[in-house]
């Protein structure tokens, strides 16, 4: 199991997250948000090269916004069902959650 996040950031801590897996960054450095088109194909491509796999690896849902969202959004487009990791500020800890798409062929 690994989880996948968009981008290594300073101002998150990811380390609660390993509990679920190593930690792999899909850019090894903060990507433009505004080059939407760009990280949207960074994203796919490097899904499909690290051989992400839906039913055992988790996306997590933390970082910048726009960029969670893209990366959330690719997943979406790509994989009927994948799972994710969500932060809990509550309890400082990360939550499982899958997300069912449907309508996805």
């Amino acid at each position: 199991m690994r989880v996948i996040a968009a981008e290594p950031n300073n101002r998150y801590n990811f380390n609660t997250s390993e509990t679920y897996g190593e930690l792999v960054y899909l850019s090894n450095e903060p990507v433009n948000p505004f080059e939407s088109i760009d990280t949207i194909r960074i994203f796919a491509i490097k899904l499909d090269e690290i051989k992400f796999n839906p039913d055992e690896d988790f996306i997590c849902l933390t970082g910048k916004t726009i960029t969670v969202a893209i990366l959330f959004g690719v997943a979406s487009v790509k994989y009927n069902k994948f799972k994710t990791l969500m932060f809990d500020a509550r309890v400082s800890a990360y939550r499982e959650r899958t997300i069912l798409i449907k309508g996805n062929s």
